[in-house]
């Protein structure tokens, strides 16, 4: 089977480096994710706040490097832990568990880049412009 999760998003907060019961080190922190589309409804993108939680020396990197509003990439896999409340009542939370957390703010300055540089090229057409191709025969496959 295969599990794996890979988001990029917000940190929502700074996250706090704690230890465990058997002193490993541990972080949890909450990512807002924006959604790939944008409803005709709202007219707004819809952002899901994703619950993580990392161990060891990734739970350290992400508490000395990120703070809140910090743009990360965290690859991992879902988990979904069940537990009784205080009530005897059953409860579950999913959460993915960060194998790796790399830097994505220089990504989001390329994604922005990119996109001035698209957008600049719907507005010049013809031989002058690197992003329009001009088929002057048809091609042989």
């Amino acid at each position: 089977m295969l599990n794996t999760v890979i988001v990029m998003g917000r940190l929502t907060g700074d996250p706090q480096l704690r230890q465990t019961q058997g002193a490993a080190a541990v972080t949890n922190f909450t990512l807002a994710v924006d959604r790939n589309f944008i409803p005709k409804e709202t007219g707004q993108r819809e952002t899901d706040f994703l619950d993580v939680v990392a161990f060891q020396k990734t739970a350290e990197f992400v508490c000395q490097n990120f703070t809140k509003g910090r743009t990360l990439v965290v690859t991992g896999r879902l988990q979904v832990r069940s537990w009784e409340d205080s009530e005897g009542k059953p409860r579950k939370k999913t959460e993915i568990v960060a194998d790796r957390v790399y830097f994505a703010d220089a990504m989001k300055r390329q994604e922005s880049r990119m996109a001035g540089l698209f957008q600049e090229s719907e507005k010049t057409e013809g031989p002058g412009n690197p992003w329009t191709f001009e088929e002057k025969e048809e091609l042989p496959f």
